[in-house]
């Protein structure tokens, strides 16, 4: 009988022997670390609209899955494909919980080469493989850095993944593997070595749930009921029947609830697509949120008609014309953008005769938290903007102003008297 702690997440048995829990509903208690074994079934998430539905704050981040991979005796299972995000905006990657991202070709085949024995039991359950291993990727330094500080290996220089192979395909390649990682602080030493991961692909002849079942007794020693077979669900009993009818009406109440959840989300999306002011860049991304604060706060927006020129017009509620320049950093201005931005309003004078205030909006050090940014604007900068007229204005100054609009208290004539009248650094208060 298995004596090592179990969690199942994924699933729903009840038992005695293991804990499991629905991917709909993880306590918020919960700690994988708590457990040696941890059995994670992606299966579910081969449906878009499911993987989206999850509430990824209850999902158990990485210092959770960092201190149990680095823990004695320790393996992570994962049944399912790697193709799917968590969540639906902020989202998390198949791979959030491993220091090093492997890396899947999305392709299916029938040939299949057994290469460990210990894992007969479960591939002689699948007929066709639908994706295999094409090598590994460093995560980012920071995100590494971290991730080494929770398993306790901080000191380590060098993070390597060990592969074997459980399966493979033709190429060949590994369509299901076991990876230990090893910390090293020099080259060629092992210092200190991680427990399993341990990938398999989805079942193809039986459900993943009888595929848990059967890893939990072959793998683990778990005896337990046998999960019924789908077949015995046409032999029914009379006193069966008003309780399927009653799970039925719950489920539709259920479905319903959902519709109504994913409306309620869907409206979330669009209140707190300003946050994007605060860590988004790029044309595409940050650009059009911008624009839509800048509306929200009373301006009138003209769109550019050819790309590769201004970012947009403005006219205030006070009638005021601006001609807008949108950045975003992850370090200070760049003179250069200001250049750009006077560039912008000298054409608008020259061909088309139209006088403007500049105004160049930036999202700078964008990855760090508002508090701790400090000075985005260096001297030479604050200069050019002085003597080119341009007002330099925050995208977390303008979070700031939507913030006290929201709530009734903003003097949208002094914000906008502070973007216009400024030659150099907008006076507008800062978001704390």
């Amino acid at each position: 009988m298995n004596s090592r702690r179990i969690l199942v997440l994924g699933y729903s048995q009840s038992s005695q022997w293991f804990d499991s829990y629905n991917w709909s509903y993880i306590p918020e208690q919960l700690n994988v670390a708590d457990y040696e074994v941890v059995i994670l079934n992606f299966k579910p998430f081969e449906i878009q609209a499911v993987a989206q539905s999850v509430d990824i704050d209850r999902i158990p981040r990485f210092p959770q899955f960092a201190r149990l991979l680095f823990s004695e005796g320790a393996e992570i299972v994962v049944i399912g494909r790697p193709f799917f995000r968590l969540g639906n905006g902020p989202y998390l990657i198949p791979t959030w919980w491993l220091p090093i991202t492997p890396t899947f070709l999305d392709e299916s085949g029938a040939t299949i080469r057994l290469r460990d024995e210990d894992f007969a039991f479960y591939f002689a359950h699948v007929q066709r493989w639908s994706f295999c291993l094409f090598g590994w990727e460093e995560r980012q330094p920071d995100f590494l850095e971290a991730y080494m500080a929770e398993a306790g290996i901080g000191w380590a220089h060098y993070l390597t993944p060990v592969v074997h192979p459980i399966a493979q395909n033709r190429y060949p390649r590994a369509i299901g593997f076991t990876v230990k990682f090893n910390a090293r602080k020099y080259h060629n030493t092992t210092s200190r070595e991680s427990g399993y991961v341990i990938w398999l692909p989805p079942t193809t002849e039986i459900s993943e749930f009888e595929a848990i079942d059967l890893l939990l007794r072959e793998r683990y020693g778990v005896l337990r009921e046998e999960t019924a077979p789908h077949w015995v669900e046409q032999y029914c009993l009379p006193d069966e029947m008003p309780v399927r009818n009653r799970i039925e009406e719950l489920e539709s109440n259920i479905a319903e609830l959902d519709e109504d959840l994913k409306q309620i989300r869907e409206e979330l999306e669009i209140v707190t697509r300003f946050k994007k002011l605060l860590y988004e860049t790029g044309e595409g991304a940050l650009e059009p949120v911008v624009l839509d604060a800048l509306r929200e706060l009373g301006a009138d927006i003209e769109l550019p008609k050819d790309k590769g020129k201004e970012d947009g017009r403005l006219t205030d509620p006070s009638g005021r014309i601006a001609t807008l320049e949108i950045k975003g950093r992850a370090g200070t201005l760049r003179v250069s953008d200001v250049r750009q931005a006077h560039q912008w309003v000298a054409d608008s004078t020259a061909y088309e005769g139209r006088e403007s205030k500049g105004i160049l909006i930036a999202n700078l050090n964008r990855d760090k938290p508002p508090a701790k940014r400090g000075k985005v604007f260096p001297a030479n900068c604050i200069k050019a903007a002085h003597n080119f007229d341009i007002s330099l204005v925050t995208t977390t100054q303008i979070f700031h102003a939507l913030a006290l609009h929201q709530q009734g208290q903003l003097d949208t004539s002094h914000f906008w008297d502070s973007v216009f009248e400024a030659k150099g650094v907008c006076e507008f208060p800062e978001l704390k």
